[in-house]
């Protein structure tokens, strides 16, 4: 877009690799699997495991790391303003899924 001449704003990507992490410094994985094996298994409806997915992510502690790279990626896009965040799923853009 930017190459037509159209305005583009600053942009960063916190990718697959950043999540990752975060899953695995605050131990959600095992958590997140247990949850989505009981809706599997139909013992647990969609939209409490919605709701308990959601406590875990809310509550979860980001580590140092991650929170610069957050700090530092805002300090790029803000410019003393609002930011939009876009969030996918982590195969969402690959190749098979994009038009």
């Amino acid at each position: 877009m930017s190459a037509q001449g159209l305005p583009v704003p600053e942009w960063v990507v916190l990718g697959r690799s950043i999540y990752e992490s975060f899953i695995k410094e605050a131990g959600l994985e095992e958590k997140l699997d247990g949850i989505l094996t009981l809706v599997e298994a139909n013992s647990l409806a969609t939209l409490e495991a919605y709701k308990q997915i959601e406590a875990i992510f809310v509550e979860a502690p980001l580590s140092v790391a991650v929170r610069q790279l957050a700090e530092e990626a805002y300090g790029i896009v803000a410019q003393g303003g609002m930011i939009s965040v876009r969030s996918s799923a982590t195969d969402e853009d690959s190749a098979g899924h994009s038009f």
